[in-house]
């Protein structure tokens, strides 16, 4: 009998090829899905940062909203970084990782770099508990935010997108029923907000902030005086020229107004839009980065659990002589935005610097 080579060659019968190593295959078709998804990724991220630095991004509302999102398209970064060490691409590492190197440099707040304030030890200061939310106008049930105003007892409390329906909501739920003194614009839509405190408020005035009412008061303490604002500019997915001019007015009103000053509210921006990176510019801190929270993010709230909140929307702005003992956000059930809660240290005396407010009354 011949031996099986023989037979087979006589039958005609290729020798069949040696089977390929499992491992061997899988890191060619990650090569591949580098090769291909990485480029696209760091195109992506270029581009953004190209529309940024041309001005295009102020225009064009898709770009707004990717300016908001710098820490997460910073994080997106890393996977074609990831991917081209795994598959040992040269060029596809360096690249991503000069990218990923610019994004952080972009996305690192500048008070990262300033040493650390001693808010938590400021004698001769008073305490101020501060609550701010977004009731958001297409909440049907306030019920939830206002038992949480209740179980963290606030001295102030700030409201946006305050309705008819949200404000008799709050009133039917007595959280709110120590609170004294009280200015409210009520409107129906998301152009609504008010204000309670605990103390008094005096030099109240309704700003026009080219047609959305922002509040300004000034809350009487009983070791001194702190001048307070509660703002909520439009959607520049709405209204992106007009969301422009509203914080630009704002940056005029703030640099204007007297100190110590707190600003609160949905400023529908992030420390990463211009408008608002302007104020920033100013003496003004933002009280997450005073704790050396620098990426907290507010919005959006309504999509747990498959989308965690991503942008950092809502903000609580202080002045240089006003410490921040903590701030956290709140659940929020209800509204597409997280509350913050905010425990202000403030120092004594009258305010100063006071110039009056560039905006117009309503």
């Amino acid at each position: 009998m011949p031996p099986p080579e023989t037979a087979a060659a006589c039958r005609g019968d290729r020798p069949r090829p040696a089977a390929r190593a499992p491992g061997r295959a899988g890191r060619r078709a990650a090569r591949r899905l580098a090769g291909a998804a990485g480029p696209a990724v760091i195109a992506l991220l270029w581009l953004v940062a190209l529309a940024r630095i041309v001005g295009v991004d102020q225009r064009v509302p898709v770009l707004l909203l990717a300016d908001g999102l710098v820490p997460v398209l910073t994080v997106a970064g890393v996977l074609p970084l990831a991917a081209g060490v795994v598959t040992r691409r040269v060029a596809l590492s360096a690249v991503a990782g000069g990218t990923v190197l610019a994004y952080l440099v972009w996305s690192t707040p500048g008070a990262v770099l300033r040493p650390a304030q001693p808010d938590t030890d400021r004698s001769g200061t008073a305490s101020v508990r501060l609550f701010t939310a977004n009731l958001s106008y297409h909440n049907r049930d306030v019920g939830p935010i206002a038992e949480e105003i209740r179980a963290t007892v606030p001295d102030v409390v700030a409201v946006q997108e305050l309705t008819p329906d949200g404000e008799a909501g709050l009133r039917r739920s007595h959280a709110l029923a120590g609170y004294r003194w009280v200015v409210a614009d009520t409107l129906r839509g998301a152009a609504g907000i008010g204000l309670w405190s605990r103390q008094p408020l005096t030099d109240v005035q309704v700003l026009n902030l080219e047609g959305r009412p922002a509040l300004a008061a000034t809350v009487v303490l009983p070791a001194g005086r702190l001048r307070l604002v509660t703002v909520h500019p439009t959607s520049p997915l709405g209204g992106a020229a007009t969301w422009r001019r509203q914080l630009a007015q704002l940056d005029r009103i703030l640099r204007a107004s007297p100190r110590p000053l707190v600003v609160a509210g949905d400023f529908n921006a992030t420390r990463w839009h211009r408008g608002f990176a302007r104020i920033l510019a100013t003496d003004l801190d933002d009280a997450h980065e005073r704790r050396r929270r620098w990426w907290a993010a507010t919005w959006p709230d309504d999509r747990r659990p498959l989308l965690p909140p991503l942008l950092h929307l809502d903000h609580v702005l202080v002045s240089p002589t006003v410490g921040v003992r903590a701030i956290r956000e709140a659940a929020g059930r209800g509204s597409d935005h997280r509350p913050l809660i905010c425990d202000l240290l403030v120092p004594p005396g009258p305010p100063s610097g006071s110039r009056g407010s560039s905006g117009g009354a309503r």
